[in-house]
Formats: structure tokens, C-alpha cells, sequence
């Protein structure tokens, strides 16, 4: 049973750690039968090298294998539906694909390179250094902007069913970043190349959080800031997503885990300046006296209590007179005490603003018998009888 191409990889970081280099020489005579051992690796390479000359020959694209390998036809039955995800493989780690002579004179040449009598070895020279070392990855980079050009974004699935092979090689970047960020093993100079390439670009290694995070970036530039409400009308989930940041950031501040806010992420989110505390989650960390510290100073700059729309104080101005009302009815529990009450007393706050039903008024309203919507529908029949329209104002006198 031939090797896998997994296997074939440890071999060439095997024969990486012996020699230095990834240059495995080439097998003096291809005719002879397979000994294993280095006359496989050798042979072996040069067959990836051939592979990798067919693709500069324009043999392969990734658009055109990633759509075979969906339908597993016939290129994968002759072994070429993973030709991509081969030769991407061997130029992650440095694989040297340059064919030496003996080796040409042992292949056939491609049928455009013997048109224009060249061998391929001149034809490969022709190109740049960097496109020999990252053909694959300059074809993957094309098609990571295609999908973020349709889609908005380059957070892309490991389960594409049209672009198996983009989505084999996104999961394998993945997993060179989460290496990174763990350290347990160190990157190639290549492999870190690489992945501030794709950072440069904006792909989200980690999927929807990067998404996000581009997203609050953006709303960044927009706005000056990053207090973003959890109540935001043009991307509500981004909002949700702020305030879940905040939460998970309160639970480490306790002291408690956090799964979702990991190191990483929480090193993301401070390099951008995120604003961990909003008016909502202030109200969690603030004490009682810093409020009314608070509402003491602004009724002494401006002779009254904050409105509900104050962006700092209104939610907790709001959320007093809602204890005071309940302490008041004795219903519901409520944070106001008799000490707390005192101090705000002391500050001239006002606990109620604008007229509040006495309790007869309250009693009368629920005892007042309800209407069945087939009540309602009979009155709106006779209100359309008898203004000729069926546009019932909001108000109107009986």
C-alpha cells in the first residue's frame, strides 16, 4: 500500500531535520521497481514535482478541481482530484519543486513547453521566485477575495459543498493560526508569511468572532468609539454580540471562567480599544453612592434630575423610580431602602415625575370589563358604517 500524503509529509520533516533542506535528490533510474525507503521518497517527489510543472503549465486551476472534487468524478478516480490540496501541503512546509535535469530527461515535457522548445525547468525560471514557492496560495488568495467580494466577508466554511477544496485549505490556515496562538509548536518563516497575508486581507480565522470584530472596526471608524449598544437598529446581532463580549468580560473580572472570551479574543478586542462598559453594564459595577454621587452633580450643573434619554444616568434614573413605585404599592421586590431613599431625598431627586393614578383609578381600570376581539371587529365594522373609512384614529372621543 502506497503512503499517504500525510505520511509523505513526516517524511519530508524528517528529511528536512537531517539535511536542512527540502531539495530530495531525484531516483537515478525510474524503471527500476519500487525499493521503499528513500528510492520511494525519491520517487515519490518527483512525481509531485511533475504535478507541480503541469500546474504552472496551466494544466490545474482551483476553481476547476475544487468542482470535481465536489462530484468526486473522474478526476479524483485517477488520483488527481487532490492534486491541489497535495501540492499545497508540500509548499506550506517548503517543499522545493524545482526539477533538476536528470529529472526532465526522465519525464515528459508538457505539450506547450515542447511547442516552444524549452524544457520546464526554463519555463518555471521564467516566472517569479514567489509565484514557483506560492502558486497554490496566490490561486487560494484570488479565490478567498472572489468569496469576500460576494459575500462581504471571508468567513468561510468548512463545509462548502461547491469549493471542497477552499474549504479543506481555510480549515488548514485555521489550524496553522490556533498552532500559533497556542505555541506548543513553532511556524515556518513561510507559514507566518502566510497568515499576516490572510490577516492583511481580513480572513476570519476565527470564524463569526472575526466577522464581528471586523464589523465593530468598522463602526469604530464611523463613530469615534466603541459603545456600541446592545440595542443597535442597523446590525442587532453585531449589538447582541457587544453586549455578550461585556458580559463574559464581567464573569472574568469576578474571577470566574469564561469559555467564550478567550485569551486570544480578549487580546483582539483590546487592541481595538473596545469599550468593555456601557450604560448597561455599568449599572451592574457602579455602587449605589457612585450614582448618586453622579445625579448630585448634574442637578447642581443643570437644576434638575436626568432625563430618561441622558446616555449614562437616564437608565438608572428610570430603574429608581420604578423601585420607588413598587415600594410604594408594596409589590415586587426592589433595591430601594429606607437608607437609599434618604440619600436621594437629601439630593432633591424626584421620584416621580408627571401624574400617577391614585389606587382607586388602578383598581377602576382592572375591574373595567375587557372586550373579545370579535367585540372589537364588530366595532370597527360600525365605526367603517359610519365614517365611510376603515382609518381608526389613535384617539378618539367614545
Amino acid at each position: 500500500k502506497a503512503p499517504s500524503i500525510e505520511e509523505r509529509i513526516l517524511q519530508c520533516r524528517a528529511f528536512l531535520k537531517e539535511h536542512g533542506h527540502l531539495d530530495i535528490p531525484a531516483i537515478q533510474n525510474a524503471s527500476q521497481p519500487d525499493s521503499g525507503g528513500d528510492d520511494g521518497l525519491k520517487r515519490w517527489a518527483r512525481s509531485m514535482r511533475i504535478e507541480y510543472r503541469d500546474l504552472l503549465d496551466g494544466k490545474y486551476d482551483a476553481d476547476s478541481i475544487d468542482e470535481n472534487e465536489t462530484n468526486k468524478g473522474w478526476l479524483r478516480k485517477k488520483g488527481k482530484g487532490t492534486v491541489m490540496n497535495r501540492l499545497e501541503m508540500l509548499e506550506e512546509i517548503g517543499f522545493h519543486f524545482k526539477m533538476t535535469r536528470g529529472e526532465e530527461n526522465l519525464g515528459e515535457v508538457s505539450s506547450e513547453v515542447a511547442a516552444s522548445g524549452e524544457t520546464s525547468s526554463v519555463a518555471a525560471k521564467k516566472a517569479p521566485a514567489s509565484s514557483r514557492s506560492r502558486v497554490i496560495f496566490d490561486m487560494r488568495l484570488d479565490q478567498c477575495r472572489r468569496f469576500k467580494a460576494e459575500k462581504g466577508h471571508m468567513n468561510i466554511a468548512t463545509s462548502l459543498k461547491k469549493t471542497i477544496g477552499l474549504s479543506e485549505w481555510s480549515a488548514r490556515m485555521r489550524s496553522l493560526y490556533n498552532q500559533r496562538t497556542e505555541g506548543k509548536t513553532p511556524l515556518t518563516p513561510g507559514q507566518e508569511e502566510k497568515l499576516k497575508e490572510l490577516e492583511s486581507l481580513g480572513f476570519a480565522f476565527d470564524g463569526a468572532f472575526d466577522v464581528n470584530l471586523q464589523k465593530l472596526a468598522a463602526f469604530k471608524a464611523e463613530h469615534g468609539h466603541t459603545r456600541l449598544p446592545q440595542t443597535y437598529d442597523p446590525d442587532r446581532a453585531l449589538g447582541h454580540w457587544a453586549e455578550k463580549c461585556r458580559l463574559e468580560h464581567n464573569k472574568l473580572a469576578r474571577g470566574e471562567r469564561s469559555d467564550y472570551l478567550t485569551f486570544d479574543r480578549l487580546r483582539k478586542l483590546t487592541a481595538i480599544g473596545f469599550s468593555f462598559s456601557t450604560s448597561h453594564t455599568k449599572q451592574m459595577t457602579t455602587s449605589f453612592d457612585e450614582w448618586v454621587a453622579k445625579v448630585k452633580a448634574y442637578r447642581e450643573e443643570h437644576g434638575t434630575d436626568p432625563t430618561g434619554s441622558h446616555p449614562e444616568l437616564g437608565n438608572w434614573v428610570a430603574k429608581t423610580r420604578v423601585n420607588y413605585n413598587r415600594k410604594m404599592d408594596g409589590k415586587g421586590k426592589h433595591f430601594l431602602s429606607d437608607e437609599r431613599e434618604q440619600k436621594l431625598r437629601d439630593i432633591g431627586f424626584s421620584f416621580r415625575v408627571g401624574k400617577r393614578p391614585d389606587s382607586r383609578a388602578v383598581a377602576a381600570a382592572k375591574a373595567r370589563p375587557r372586550k373579545s376581539w370579535d367585540d372589537r371587529l364588530a366595532e370597527f365594522v360600525r365605526w367603517k358604517e359610519r365614517h365611510g373609512h376603515p382609518y381608526v384614529p389613535t384617539v378618539c372621543e367614545g
